[in-house]
């Protein structure tokens, strides 16, 4: 009973299995030995050898909203969500110890620099409107090339919400006020410009009707 006990004991922790939503890697006193399994049943030397699994699954991050500034030095609060994951298990241990929670940190990271970069690039009508899609394209580009280093790939990055912070959205609003309102006035100036005008065609077009009605010749004023 005692030999049976020790064998099966030996089995189950010499036995380990991965399965399709995982990657693992077998570690030899700290060393990796095999870079990567198959899914299946498995086995490893105890206590001399150990096997880290991690995530194969697309995971995300949706860190707090990040303050930038745009071409203007116009503050902006953007917020963001990032999709990824694990593609090579063997750089993804050596670069953070196989801890999600360090990549996590290390990859939120590089996409505020990304967007500080990105954002800094651009006008805040270029920022929140018909260039959204390009700045956005133009963020992943920018950190994919960061994140390779971590052996994870960057799936999706994207900008849930872009809003001026408290401290500068009422001065925001002030000078988006002032220039509807210096707009307005240029276009009632021109209403006017056009309405004189067309009144004073009308007037001279009138007297020419009366003069051809009273048989009177027009002089026209040069």
């Amino acid at each position: 009973v005692v030999i049976i006990g020790l064998i099966m004991a030996v089995v189950s922790l010499s036995a380990f299995t991965v399965n399709e939503r995982e990657l693992a890697i077998k570690l030899q006193v700290g060393e990796v030995v095999v870079p990567n399994y198959e899914p299946a049943l498995h086995f490893k030397i105890p206590i001399y050898q150990n096997v880290r699994k991690f995530p194969k699954r697309i995971l995300t991050i949706s860190d707090r909203p990040e303050r930038v500034f745009t071409a203007e030095r116009l503050a902006l609060q953007v917020d963001f969500f990032v999709k990824w994951k694990i593609v090579d298990p063997v750089q993804f241990y050596t670069s953070t110890g196989g801890i999600q929670r360090m990549a996590n940190d290390r990859l939120a990271e590089i996409i505020k620099n990304a967007i500080v970069t990105e954002f800094g690039k651009r006008s805040v009508q270029e920022a929140i409107s018909v260039e959204r899609a390009e700045l956005v394209r133009d963020m992943l580009t920018t950190a994919t090339i960061t994140a390779q280093g971590l052996g994870v790939e960057l799936i999706d990055v994207r900008v849930k919400q872009v809003e001026f912070p408290d401290d500068v959205r009422n001065s925001v609003y002030a000078q988006m006020r002032e220039e509807r309102a210096r707009v307005a006035a240029e276009r009632r100036a021109e209403g006017r410009e056009i309405a004189e005008q067309r009144k004073s065609t009308a007037d001279k077009d009138r007297t020419i009707i009366l003069a051809d009605a009273q048989g009177r010749p027009y002089h026209r004023q040069v």
